[in-house]
């Protein structure tokens, strides 16, 4: 890369940057000033927003998005991937929250409208999804709120691991996905639910995600967890019938195979990943004891 084309590189980079935390600081820290009308791209953007008792801006979602019982009325503005975007122009939105999954054509179709939009990236592990949410608290003037359920989460993981620390660990493995089988590895929520809980993820080393029956026949995990199939629990509770065939594996001699919640699972706020902690430590180690 010779220095001009390096320099614009940095340029752009310092200008998404700046532009970014722009629009944070115009909305954040001003209690006329934060935003009244938001639109959420990403469900757990979404819950983030309803954990720090900010639902009333939002008037729009996405049909992945999962709501309290009790709270139907949100426009639908279209999936995590494909959006309206004319839908969206059309309810006049003075922010919108995007994912990486969010289609770029569609936001800059949007930022050409002068809508204002944040990307928030998918948190990798525990302390992200917990500086997502205090990034969120900060743009709807809800600081105190989101230090204090963040406070509070940290505690209760802390008391967890605490108590897993010095247990034998046992071998884990964790399905989230069919055709292809699909797992998590090291740098993941995911993985921080199986080592918080006393666990040993066998597939900690894969990169891409994907896995084979064979690999995990090898490895033998004590325990076998199964989610991400949120359209069909039927599809799950075939996998664990597919897993209990294989009696060479400890799990399945043991029937230590467990269906879990997807939308506590896959995408979790700092409160339900204590949740979802709680659920793998119980299957993990169901002699340890929370107060």
């Amino acid at each position: 890369m010779n220095i001009s084309k390096k320099k614009l590189f940095i340029f752009t980079i310092l200008f998404v940057v700046l532009n970014h935390v722009a629009i944070i600081q115009c909305f954040a820290g001003n209690s006329n000033n934060f935003p009244q009308r938001v639109i959420s791209l990403g469900p757990n953007i979404t819950k983030l927003i309803y954990l720090i008792n900010s639902q009333d801006k939002l008037i729009g979602i996405t049909t992945h998005c999962v709501l309290p019982i009790k709270e139907k009325n949100k426009e639908k503005i279209g999936n995590v991937i494909q959006i309206n975007v004319e839908k969206i122009i059309s309810l006049k939105p003075d922010l919108v929250f995007s994912t990486p999954l969010s289609r770029q054509k569609s936001i800059e179709t949007l930022k050409k409208q002068g809508i204002s939009i944040i990307k928030f990236e998918n948190p990798e592990n525990f302390e992200q999804i917990c500086q997502m949410l205090k990034k969120i608290g900060k743009i709807f003037n809800k600081n105190k709120t989101a230090q204090n359920i963040i406070e509070k989460s940290k505690k209760q993981v802390l008391a967890i691991k605490r108590k897993t620390k010095n247990l034998k660990k046992k071998k884990v493995f964790i399905q989230i996905g069919i055709k292809p089988l699909w797992t998590s590895g090291k740098n993941t929520f995911i993985n921080e639910y199986i080592e918080f809980a006393g666990g040993i993820n066998i597939a900690e080393n894969t990169k891409k995600g994907i896995y084979s029956r064979e690999k995990v026949i090898q490895a033998n995990p004590d325990i076998i967890f199964i989610t991400g199939m949120e359209k069909s629990k039927k599809a799950a509770e075939n996998e664990k019938t597919n897993w209990l065939k294989f009696k060479s594996i400890n799990a399945s001699k043991n029937n230590n195979i467990y269906i879990l919640d997807t939308n506590i699972v896959c995408s979790p706020t700092p409160m339900t990943f204590v949740k979802g902690l709680q659920n793998f430590l119980k299957f993990i180690h169901p002699e340890i004891t929370l107060e």
